[in-house]
């Protein structure tokens, strides 16, 4: 099935789709010689691609010893501009107790955690010799660090406040192994921005990119016996999203959609949302979406497994206006426009701008049809319903004006349920 279509079926459980970068236009995908150079910051950087890796499952599992188990799904997604800088995004989302069941379409779960954690720098590129499709992006380590948490925070290491060392603090435990309760034993903070993102960012390393498909290869930063990429540039402070002044993320929702026991085949999507202030008047309206078929989750040991299907992430532009509660002055409603944009990646292989229009866009971006056999369960193409332009892919996927609740303390996002106006 085309992934674009399978995505909108499966949105009937109100899934939206996010990122980072700015207001600015560009181009697509990573052109020109065999090996670019770190250029000098301009004012306004152009979007020139952007690469979606597929997602990872991991799972935590204290069973039998305690009943208790995690699940996390994550991907990444490089967006890379016309100043040869980047913004690496890392999307998580994690469930304890995800039980789903054999027929129905009620699964349960109980949400933990989600982030969404942006990482900026600078890279150069090369082009492999036996494959021009394959590209290799060096990354520097970063030179900024921004982030939004639904356990309470939002943080930005180029605009570090009090708030933010409180609330970011690394915290050690000492565990009971007989009760399973813990107690906490140390506290770090970190006074500056400069001093998180010494703990917290990521060696130089290197990409392998799929410049037809969009597609990223997912690659774990942190691990201990990672290379660090000796072709990567020295780090710059780079000028996309420095206007950013505030986040919010929202808690994830766990969406089911189960064929059993008619057929073998079942999926299962975590979605979150983001809301982030690009200025005065300007937001950035993200939501974050993986989906997998066939998730097991054993009763013993830490092998799950599930078939990676479908992970999304789309921006949304446009203005704002917003209005404090008469009576919490913690609690902020923003008011948001219509989308004047969407940016969006999709591993199933594509990406697209509106403002930047492509062939390409337009083809891999069409609406498909399907008739579908209820014995046999086969499906036949009947209609594509391509997008001519930007405006018209706009006009047809954008959401009505809407208004989102926030609580200002722990930035957090009430879930919303966008309506799309086609």
């Amino acid at each position: 099935m085309n992934k674009f279509l399978r995505l909108t079926l499966i949105s009937l459980s109100s899934i939206a789709l996010v990122g980072c970068g700015g207001t600015t236009s560009g181009n697509t995908s990573a052109e020109g010689a065999s090996t670019q150079t770190s250029a000098e910051v301009v004012d306004t950087p152009t979007l020139t691609g952007s690469y979606l890796s597929p997602a990872q499952l991991g799972y935590s599992n204290m069973r039998p010893t305690y009943n208790y188990y995690l699940t996390t799904f994550a991907f990444q997604n490089l967006e890379t501009y016309s100043d040869n800088t980047y913004c690496l995004t890392l999307s998580s989302s994690t469930f304890s107790a995800v039980i789903l069941p054999e027929e129905g379409n009620d699964a349960t779960g109980n949400e933990k955690n989600n982030s969404l954690v942006k990482y900026y720098g600078a890279f150069t590129s090369t082009v492999d010799d036996l494959d021009d499709d394959t590209v290799y992006y060096h990354l520097s380590e970063p030179s900024r660090i921004v982030g939004s948490d639904d356990t309470l925070f939002f943080y930005d290491t180029a605009n570090w406040t009090d708030d933010m060392k409180e609330k970011t603090a690394d915290v050690t435990y000492e565990y009971d192994a007989e009760t399973g309760s813990q107690k906490a034993t140390g506290r770090k903070q970190y006074a500056t921005g400069k001093e998180y993102l010494a703990a917290k960012k990521f060696s130089a390393v290197k990409f392998t990119t799929a410049k037809k498909t969009s597609t990223l290869e997912y690659i774990n930063l942190f691990a201990a016996d990672r290379e660090v990429d000796s072709k990567a540039p020295a780090t710059v402070t780079t000028k996309i999203d420095t206007a950013v002044s505030n986040g919010f993320l929202s808690p994830a929702q766990l969406g089911y959609s189960n064929m059993r026991p008619t057929y073998n085949y079942y999926l299962t999507t975590f979605a979150f949302q983001n809301l982030e202030l690009l200025s005065d008047t300007e937001y950035c309206f993200t939501v974050s979406s993986s989906t997998f078929s066939a998730v097991i989750l054993p009763e013993e040991g830490n092998d799950a497994t599930g078939n990676e299907k479908n992970n999304s992430l789309v921006k949304y532009y446009g203005t704002y206006t917003k209005t404090v509660d008469d009576l919490d002055d913690d609690t902020v409603y923003y008011n948001l426009s219509e989308p004047t944009r969407i940016i969006g990646s999709d591993d199933a292989l594509f990406f697209y701008d509106t403002d930047n229009w492509t062939d390409d866009m337009k083809e891999k971006t069409a609406d498909v049809t399907y008739e579908y056999d209820a014995e046999t369960g086969s499906q036949k193409a009947t209609g594509s319903k391509q997008y001519a332009t930007g405006a018209e892919f706009l006009a047809a996927k954008k959401f009505a004006a809407i208004k989102v609740t926030s609580a200002q303390k722990t930035h957090t996002l009430e879930y919303a349920t966008l309506v799309f106006t086609k």
